[in-house]
Formats: structure tokens, C-alpha cells, sequence
């Protein structure tokens, strides 16, 4: 066995049962903190730890109308995110909106609705050209956002992991204090692997259908991605086309 002996699975980071699932998911938590540490500007610093605000009282002076139409900012940009239900999205952001403000929501969003809500606001702000004066705005919303992440990672499937990751990313795309887009996708990219999102199911694979066409959406998303900043900053890919066998939705 040679030193392959000395890997435990904790080593592998793959859990092989439901027991190891609340480790895994605190080291994926402790893993984005620090890329989100890193100063987009300059990988060699640390940007300060950010502070959950309380961002009620911005949405209450901005509005339903302003609010909402900067997420549909955020999903106008949004052309590469193919597994992204537009409509449903946009209902579940008017929710956490009616929830967050005027307590209209016959229940409590969820953490990832919230999370949702939080980003896409975040960016749509920061796409625009005419809401740079709402860049602290933005940056409250990015931080509320991160503040709904670790009841995510207990909660929600896997695959809602690496959407999170992929709406990380596109926020440090336009704020280097949203971390370094790098490293948030190299650990979207790894994640989508660790899953085999890159393999096409087989014929025994029990998958339903929209979950197939998601996991699909998922995987291309980020590799869209990893090419076009791979490209930019001339990096290698993080992953080689000959290794990818699931086919484009």
C-alpha cells in the first residue's frame, strides 16, 4: 500500500456515509471563508472578515420596485446559468422582499431564498452603471448574503453549494472585496467534480429528469466560467475536455 495507506477518508474529503456529511460541510465552510479572504486586488493580502448588517432599513428606503429590479438587472446579465428558473427565481426574491420588510410571506424564506435575494440585489447593483452610488449597499447585501451560508451547508443538497459558489463568484467579478474569484471557483470547479457533474449518467442512474437537466446546468455553468477567467488572468483550465463526458443541456 505504500503511503497510500496513510490517506484516511477524511484525507479524500468524500464522505462515504451520512456521518461524515456535518464534517464535510464545516471544512467547505471553513474553505470559502478563506477564499472570500482573499483580496480580489491582491491575492498576497487579507481582507478584513466581513460584518453581517442589518440591511431591513437600506430595503425599506430603497423600496419593493428598486429592490426587484435589481435582481432582474442581475438576470438580465445572468446568460450563463442555464440551470436558473428566471421566473421562479424572481417570485422567490419578491417573497424574501414582501418577507424582509413588510412581513407579507405566509412563511419564513429559507435560508437559500434569503441568500438568493441577498446576491442577486447585490450584483444587479453592481452590474449597473447607474447605481454606483449604492457600491456600500451592494456590499452590505454581499455580507448579509454570506450570512446565510453556513445554514445552507447544513441544509440544502450539494448541488445548491456550487450554485452558491457560482453567484460568489460572479459577485467578486465586479468587487474585490468579494474574495478571489480564482480561488471561489476553483472550489465550485472541484466540487462539481467530486459529484461527478462531469460524467454523463449512466443507464442505471436512478436521476430524475430535472434533477439530470440541473446537474447538467450546473457543471456547464461553472466550466463556462473557469474558461473565461482561465483565459483572462492566463491560468490553466481546471479541468481538460477529454475528462468531461456529460453532454450540454
Amino acid at each position: 500500500m505504500g503511503a497510500i495507506g496513510f490517506l484516511s477518508r477524511n484525507a479524500m474529503a468524500e464522505p462515504r456515509d451520512s456521518s461524515d456529511d456535518l464534517a464535510r460541510e464545516f471544512s467547505l465552510a471553513e474553505v470559502i471563508a478563506g477564499a472570500l479572504a482573499i483580496d480580489g486586488r491582491d491575492p498576497s493580502t487579507a481582507v478584513p472578515a466581513p460584518q453581517t448588517p442589518d440591511v431591513h432599513s437600506h430595503l425599506n428606503s430603497m423600496g419593493r420596485d428598486s429592490a426587484i429590479e435589481h435582481v432582474r438587472k442581475f438576470l438580465e446579465w445572468s446568460v450563463d446559468l442555464p440551470y436558473l428558473n428566471e421566473d421562479l427565481f424572481l417570485r422567490q426574491c419578491e417573497d424574501v422582499m414582501a418577507n424582509k420588510t413588510q412581513h407579507q410571506a405566509a412563511q419564513s424564506p429559507t435560508s437559500l431564498h434569503v441568500f438568493n435575494f441577498y446576491i442577486a440585489c447585490a450584483i444587479g447593483i453592481s452590474v449597473s452603471p447607474t447605481s454606483t452610488h449604492l457600491s456600500f449597499l451592494s456590499s452590505s447585501l454581499h455580507s448579509a448574503a454570506l450570512g446565510e451560508l453556513p445554514s445552507i451547508l447544513r441544509t440544502e443538497p450539494a448541488l445548491e453549494h456550487i450554485h452558491c459558489l457560482i453567484m460568489l463568484v460572479i459577485y467578486s467579478l465586479f468587487n474585490s472585496s468579494g474574495g478571489s474569484a480564482w480561488h471561489l471557483l476553483g472550489l465550485a470547479m472541484k466540487t462539481s467534480i467530486s459529484l461527478g457533474l462531469h460524467r454523463e449518467p449512466d443507464g442505471h442512474s436512478t436521476l430524475r429528469i430535472a434533477e439530470d437537466d440541473r446537474r447538467r446546468g450546473l457543471f456547464w455553468a461553472v466550466y463556462s466560467f473557469d474558461r473565461m477567467i482561465s483565459l483572462v488572468m492566463d491560468r490553466p483550465v481546471s479541468i481538460q475536455d477529454e475528462d468531461i463526458s456529460v453532454k450540454v443541456n
